[in-house]
């Protein structure tokens, strides 16, 4: 529970109201918060094979990754990344959102 306290805590920390999305977060209403991007981390948004092959290469290297998303439906993974660490990033298939852009970000759930 405390990781993924810690978690919650971290991402509302980038919303304009912190305190009251870390409330809203700890009822699950609702169970998505939009974040501004580049404000506390920017997120680079990989294909679902891209981005499970970099958790296992991060994960053989024993390496702990910070938050990631999964879009189920779009089959799309988010790596959240220091802010500003996405400029002038261009490869296919990959985007990136940084400052300007909007996160749909769900309630912070351990992974399976």
């Amino acid at each position: 529970m405390g990781n993924t306290t810690s978690a919650m805590e971290w991402l509302a920390d980038a919303a304009w109201d912190p305190v009251a999305c870390a409330r809203q977060w700890r009822r699950h209403q609702p169970d998505v918060a939009l974040l501004p991007a580049g404000r506390r981390w920017d997120v680079v948004i990989t294909p679902e094979r891209l981005g499970f092959a970099l958790l296992r290469a991060i994960g053989a290297c024993r390496l702990r990754p910070g938050p990631v998303l999964f879009d189920t439906c779009a089959r799309l993974t988010g790596f959240f990344v220091p802010p500003g660490a996405t400029t002038g990033w261009f490869a296919s298939g990959i985007r990136c959102a940084g400052a300007g852009a909007w996160i749909a970000t769900p309630w912070p759930r351990p992974a399976p």
